[in-house]
């Protein structure tokens, strides 16, 4: 299977429109009582009855009270000191080993230590500049040797190249010749009919070229069954001239542009008989194009070798309807993809920006050079219909959605997409609101802690009690220089969620009837909890609040 780039499935999970309103949701209690589970070993019928018996409190403090006497007994029992035992008298130990083992070490470092001669070797430094030295390199390497001019002639039944060279040093070049189908008729170097030639391993051609400028010409013979062939580069020339008659070339580019090969394909009717070429097998290629539907549209296309990766591909890929490359490097004409691959190189891939449409229609090339592969990866911001063609895959191999088309040649695919409107409702989310009051002699101070989930960037207000005065407030642990303005304070909140820390102080201390101060916190909120702690000096003898609580903790030292 298949797996895209790691930015392909971030482009999607990382999608987020600022104009949408999303719903947070209502906030969870975090509160949890006793628990107690209950499971069987056996099988449960479905009319089976389960009855439980609780203890009423006198009995469970009954039994506390049972578990602290058997704690204590416990203790004492473990804390009696232990009856002493007579310590056994320490054996002396053996004189003989301990002899032994100091003979030895006496004799090992008594023993002279021997000297082994070695013969004289070269020192490293002085092997490694021998070496050096051996296979030194001209300094213009990878350079040497530059093409500045190649000139393609073909006719019906022969094909000619002249290639002008600039050497700096004597070197050998790879020619653009290396299909077995070209037969080579004559080799001349400087209008010399003599050039030292070398067939690679790889039946590529090889001609060593002294120093200085130099002018080679090849000609070779093209069989009357000959299609089409390629013309490898493994030298990139500086500028190519074509004077071809009965052939089409491809892989020369407007503006000068030249790709790792070119391709001359016979034309119709002109030499070439109505029979299958014997031996040859035409490039052939998978194309995969990934259509990315979030806020914005994209489309990442990968194009994978089927045939035999010894000899280049030169074809031209259509774009679909609106699609805009935005990869670098590769070449567009004609709302056409040129492709060039190398002999050495299985694939390419690209990206591009898609225009949005209602409806978007996807149609397979009747071509015998390559097969498209379609898949759909969509956001949950748009409802996708698609008809013509049914699905192969639904999803990928980790069971996330995502659709697979394998059309035939002719085939088309029409996705409608409509985008639904969303549902009103809240987009902040107030998790829990703690409020800590500490109140003083003549003084008291507050802070107030909050956990906030927004599904948008937008402003939150909270209104303080008459009197407040802000000392401090801290998002996600930043420190943010804000002030009260009618006793409201305006908080900026982004997508997702926040820790948000306020502190005040007002000018009331502590009386014999307190009660906490009222904070508006501008939204329903969950999991409210308000601490006071009031001084040492003090005792609470009365609370009242809401009905789940108050409870009051003593402490003692």
């Amino acid at each position: 299977v298949h797996r895209w780039p790691v930015f392909v499935e971030e482009a999607v999970q990382q999608d987020y429109d600022s104009t949408i309103q999303l719903q947070t949701g209502p906030g969870l209690p975090d509160w949890r009582w006793n628990q107690a589970i209950l499971s069987w070993n056996g099988p449960v019928a479905a009319d089976q009855r389960l009855r439980l018996w609780f203890s009423p409190p006198w009995v469970t403090r009954l039994w506390l009270f049972f578990s602290a006497a058997l704690l204590l007994a416990l203790l004492f029992r473990t804390a009696r000191p232990a009856r002493q035992q007579p310590k056994p008298e320490p054996e002396l130990l053996p004189i003989a080993p301990v002899a032994s083992l100091l003979l030895v070490l006496s004799v090992l470092l008594a023993a002279p230590g021997a000297h082994a001669e070695t013969l004289p070797m070269p020192s490293p430094v002085l092997l490694e500049e021998l070496r050096e030295r051996l296979t030194e390199a001209p300094d213009c390497q990878p350079r040497c040797t530059h093409l500045a001019t190649l000139s393609v002639s073909a006719t019906t039944q022969e094909l000619q190249l002249k290639l002008l060279l600039n050497s700096q040093v004597d070197s050998a070049i790879p020619l653009p010749l290396i299909s077995d189908r070209l037969i080579p008729l004559s080799v001349s170097l400087d209008s010399q009919p003599f050039a030292p030639l070398y067939r690679a391993p790889d039946h590529g051609l090889w001609a060593r070229i002294p120093a200085g400028q130099h002018e080679l010409e090849l000609r070779a013979l093209l069989p009357a069954e000959l299609l089409s062939f390629q013309l490898p580069l493994p030298m990139k020339p500086g500028w190519v001239n074509t004077e071809v008659s009965g052939w089409n070339v491809e892989g020369l580019y407007d503006g000068g542009g030249i790709g790792d090969s070119i391709q001359l394909t016979r034309q119709r009717g002109v030499g070439a008989p109505a029979t299958l070429q014997p031996g040859v097998i035409p490039p052939f290629i998978t194309v995969e194009r990934e259509l990315i539907l979030g806020v914005d549209w994209q489309v990442h296309t990968r194009v994978q070798r089927t045939s035999q990766a010894n000899s280049a591909v030169v074809l031209a890929i259509p774009l679909l309807s609106g699609e805009r490359v935005t990869t670098p490097g590769v070449r567009v004409s004609d709302n056409q993809v040129l492709l060039n691959l190398s002999p050495s190189q299985t694939s390419i891939e690209w990206s591009a920006t898609l225009e949005k449409a209602e409806q978007l229609t996807l149609h397979a090339e009747s071509t015998r050079n390559f097969v498209e592969i379609w898949r759909l990866r969509a956001g949950p911001l748009w409802h996708i219909e698609a008809a013509g063609l049914p699905i192969i895959h639904r999803h990928n191999d980790r069971g996330e959605w995502l659709p697979e088309w394998r059309p035939w040649p002719g085939e088309s695919l029409q996705l409608t997409i409509t985008r639904p409107a969303g549902v009103a409702g809240k987009t902040v989310t107030i998790d829990s609101a703690r409020l800590t009051v500490v109140p003083g002699q003549r003084a008291t101070a507050i802070s107030l802690a909050l956990s906030i989930r927004s599904s948008r960037g937008n402003e939150h207000t909270l209104t303080l009690p008459a009197g407040a005065e802000l000392t401090g407030v801290v998002v996600n642990g930043d420190s943010q220089p804000l002030q009260l303005q009618n006793q409201r304070l305006t908080l900026a909140l982004n997508p997702g969620e926040q820790r948000i820390s306020v502190d005040w102080r007002t000018e009331e201390g502590i009386s014999a009837r307190y009660i906490t101060p009222t904070v508006d916190l501008g939204s329903d909120s969950v999991n409210t909890r308000i601490v006071l702690n009031p001084s040492n000096d003090r005792w609470i003898l009365f609370t009242a609040g809401p009905l789940l609580g108050p409870a009051v903790l003593f402490g003692a030292c």
